[in-house]
């Protein structure tokens, strides 16, 4: 795990900042969990102290809660200020159950308390029924933020990446530009199917290695085409069949 020296919450980083910098923090929040939701996995558990921003880069913690997609029937479990209605009621949860708790740290960010506050024996009660105050929030954020803070799930942005992409359309601008590691979340969150001959041919090459006869092999191709995924493929073909696996750059 990557130490995160001098690292705060996402709400420390934020309040009182510019409307710019809090978006931009609110992007990467997204940018992390469209990587998770892509794997079929929800957090549960987004709050600001498993939100972390350490030299400008939001970092996402703590998974001691998250499970698979779709999860149906199971007792409330959370930290009560960030869990989604659903959460509460014992309903599905899906990937827009962690984007309520992000409307909710947005809200933080903008109006600097909770949207629900205080946390007392009607707390629950409110994030069932009641709507939060919107005075002071810029206009063209709050549209947005209704959605993410919406009691139905329904009514909430499927997924993380729609959220983002709604959230750019909302400011006129266009989506953040995807990292390297987040565009190859789109093939390794998939199954892997074709290049069976490539694989077949590599696995072939690792047994007559084992036998005496190594060889070494280049892979190429167009940036995005799965070389990689082809790659930890073979590996995790190799480190079954018993192979120590070293990778160099």
């Amino acid at each position: 795990m990557t130490y995160l020296q001098n690292a705060k919450t996402i709400l420390q980083a934020g309040c009182e900042q510019p409307l710019k910098h809090q978006v931009h923090l609110i992007q990467q929040l997204l940018q992390a969990l469209a990587y998770l939701h892509r794997r079929g996995v929800l957090h549960r558990d987004v709050k600001p102290e498993n939100v972390l921003v350490a030299d400008g880069t939001v970092r996402i913690l703590d998974f001691g809660l998250s499970s698979n997609q779709q999860v149906d029937k199971i007792s409330p479990l959370g930290s009560p200020l960030y869990m989604a209605p659903e959460q509460i009621t014992d309903g599905l949860l899906t990937p827009a159950t962690d984007l309520y708790a992000v409307g909710v740290l947005l809200y933080e960010l903008l109006v600097g308390k909770h949207p629900f506050a205080p946390l007392d024996f009607q707390f629950l009660d409110r994030v069932l029924r009641a709507e939060p105050s919107w005075e002071g929030i810029d206009e063209r954020i709050r549209p947005f933020l209704v959605q993410l803070l919406a009691k139905k799930p329904d009514f909430r942005p499927p997924f993380a990446d729609a959220a983002l992409t709604r959230l750019a359309k909302t400011l006129g601008k266009s989506a953040p530009e995807e990292s390297a590691a987040i565009r190859e979340s789109y093939i390794q969150a998939a199954a892997f199917v074709g290049r069976v001959a490539e694989t077949e041919q590599l696995v072939q090459a690792m047994k007559q290695a084992k036998n005496g006869k190594s060889s070494a092999w280049l892979i190429g191709g167009e940036s995005g085409v799965g070389k990689s995924r082809l790659l930890r493929e073979v590996s995790t073909q190799a480190m079954i069949s018993g192979w120590q696996v070293l990778h160099g750059q």
